[in-house]
């Protein structure tokens, strides 16, 4: 015996449930969401850094010269890895880490907090509003941090002569000049407020 619901008939009530709308989440302040977005990339940079060396030196190997007319000392990432590993040490592995935690601390605290101030100022509730405000964001991002990257660059490709890439530019970056991330961190929030 299968139950029916009996409804009433009445013209008020209606079968459908009714689907309330979602309270819209509270959006942080733009400070906070560059913040926010700074720690997360640079935390995420530690662990890739090294990647990032060893990706510059396999770009650089045989920069501007003709196929067979150099020495590869890198074959591939796992073996660069290791030679980078063995030649310069682990420090080597982290090579121009304090200038990578600056680009990516400002490229995306940057795109996050100017984001997030376009979608408080109501921007990205226009048609296209989104698309426009990502890419102003993104693109503002870039021509900050821009300056930051070329040094990571810089100190990444720079090694021991006997595993050289490139131009090598002989940065040198004594104890006392390392920034630090307590250091760079109220800089960056600086600049944004």
């Amino acid at each position: 015996m299968s139950v029916t619901p009996h409804f009433p008939a009445d013209s008020h009530f209606n079968p459908q449930p009714t689907v309330t709308p979602l309270a819209r989440p509270h959006t942080l302040r733009p400070p906070l969401d560059f913040t926010l977005g700074a720690l997360a990339c640079c935390g995420a940079c530690v662990f890739t850094n090294p990647l990032e060396v060893v990706k510059t030196r396999l770009q650089l190997q045989g920069e501007l010269q003709a196929r067979g007319s150099y020495q590869r000392h890198y074959r591939g990432v796992l073996q660069a890895l290791w030679v980078v590993g063995q030649t310069d040490g682990v420090r080597g592995l982290q090579k121009g880490l304090t200038a990578a935690l600056l680009y990516q601390g400002l490229m995306n605290g940057v795109r996050l907090g100017f984001y997030s101030y376009t979608e408080a100022s109501g921007m990205t509730g226009v048609p296209g509003g989104s698309l426009i405000a990502g890419a102003m964001a993104g693109a503002l991002g870039a021509f900050i941090a821009s300056p930051a990257y070329l040094v990571k660059t810089h100190l990444q490709a720079q090694t021991l002569k006997a595993i050289a890439v490139g131009h090598q530019h002989n940065h040198q970056v004594h104890k006392h000049d390392h920034m630090t991330v307590t250091q760079v961190f109220p800089i960056m929030l600086f600049i944004m407020c």
